[in-house]
């Protein structure tokens, strides 16, 4: 899907992310991003400031893989909606995904809560841990 918007000098070319607003890989990966999100949050939820340095570049690097496609989403429904929006699709598309991006940040939101509240020398084991480097 090509989206030019009104100025002539702006264009993106969305078909990297998606076909376009009806591609059924969008209902396919947020689909898959929830079951993701409440799989990260079954595994994780109470145990995070538990785990050791490896665990935790381990629970690291799984948060950042499903952010990255959780920002996959949302870019192709932000760029397509700001290229035109006056577009119907475009306009639903990124209501809904605004709406279940919310959602599946909601399931792991725990995470980042969790982390903070790690005691100070955990924070300290973590921050000398070669595996977190």
């Amino acid at each position: 899907m090509s989206t030019q918007t009104t100025d002539a000098t702006l264009r993106w070319d969305l078909a990297k992310l998606y076909a376009g607003s009806d591609d059924p890989r969008i209902d396919a990966d947020l689909v898959q991003a929830l079951k993701d999100a409440k799989a990260l949050r079954e595994q994780y939820y109470g145990k995070v400031p538990g785990l050791t340095p490896a665990a935790l570049r381990t629970a690291f690097e799984t948060f950042e893989k499903h952010s990255n496609s959780l920002g996959k989403l949302g870019a192709f429904a932000s760029l397509a909606f700001s290229a035109d929006s006056t577009d119907e699709a475009a306009k639903a598309l990124y209501s809904r995904i605004r709406g279940d991006l919310t959602e599946i940040h909601n399931e792991m939101q725990f995470f980042d809560l969790e982390l903070q509240q790690a005691p100070e020398e955990t924070f300290d084991a973590w921050h000398s841990a070669p595996e977190l480097v």
